[in-house]
């Protein structure tokens, strides 16, 4: 039999147990668990777009290969192993009855599952008789795992700026704006042009962070310091998740985690035409 054969026949092959029996991996730190809550809140339409899908209103999709490979790599061990399964058996799928024999452990095999079809990543179809993945996430994997292309948005060539800034001056102009927002949380006084502008306040307090108190004044709240000590990466999260649920279009909230995600995978520098 072919190796395609043997997975959609639920023939004993050591991944997803190997998944399943080996130590649990460790995810690096809870920016991934964030990052999935996240795309877990999108809508339907919002997770297809993120994985490639277009509609006839809409011929660019915010999706790619990158953005597919992403929220792949967030994914537990077995959950990877049953996405690497089902994407060899095609559109068609496999029976959820055979699917079923990839996993011994009670119950792990429907937690799984569950995770994935939270994620629009596995859909049940044939009045629920079948799995399989939707066409824009399995195609985009595919494309991923070949290794088609070197870097998001490659394909379309790179911009020519006249004056293009070093490494150093963005690093420095990133720096200095990330450390001013995290001294205005603290209450340091700073110069006037390294306050944070209205807006940026406005999230702060909108996240939670910061509460007004008297004198028009801002003061941290004590999940403004749960998130001084947390690391960056889920620094990040914590306010993209603020921006999606409360300031981002309902309609574009899966583009711009589309372009989060594209961004892990770029270079500090580089010009792209996006």
């Amino acid at each position: 039999l072919t190796v395609k054969q043997r997975a959609c026949r639920g023939a004993r092959t050591p991944s997803p147990r190997d998944a399943e029996q080996s130590p649990p991996r460790r995810r690096g730190n809870m920016s991934t668990g964030l990052g999935l809550n996240i795309i877990k809140t999108l809508d339907r339409a919002a997770k297809d777009r993120l994985y490639g899908a277009t509609n006839d209103e809409d011929a660019v999709s915010a999706g790619n290969e990158w953005t597919v490979k992403a929220v792949f790599g967030m994914l537990a061990p077995l959950e990877q192993q049953i996405v690497l399964r089902l994407l060899v058996c095609g559109e068609a799928g496999v029976d959820i009855t055979l699917a079923r024999n990839w996993v011994t452990v009670s119950g792990s095999f429907a937690r799984a599952v569950a995770v994935l079809e939270s994620l629009r990543i596995v859909e049940a179809v044939d009045d629920a008789k079948k799995l399989r993945i939707p066409t824009a996430f399995s195609t985009n994997l595919g494309r991923a795992l070949a290794g088609n292309s070197e870097e998001p948005w490659r394909l379309q060539g790179t911009t020519v700026d006249k004056k293009p800034p070093t490494l150093d001056q963005l690093d420095q102009w990133t720096r200095w704006r990330w450390t001013n927002v995290l001294l205005f949380l603290t209450g340091e006084a700073l110069d006037e042009t390294a306050i944070p502008p209205q807006c940026a306040q406005d999230f702060l307090k909108g996240a939670q962070l910061m509460t007004p108190i008297e004198g028009g004044m801002l003061e941290i709240t004590g999940q403004g310091v749960d998130f001084l000590l947390k690391p960056r990466a889920e620094q990040v999260w914590v306010l993209v998740d603020e921006y999606l649920a409360h300031h981002a279009p309902q309609n574009d909230r899966g583009d711009v985690v589309a372009l989060i995600l594209s961004l892990a995978y770029t270079t500090v520098g580089r010009s792209y035409a996006i």
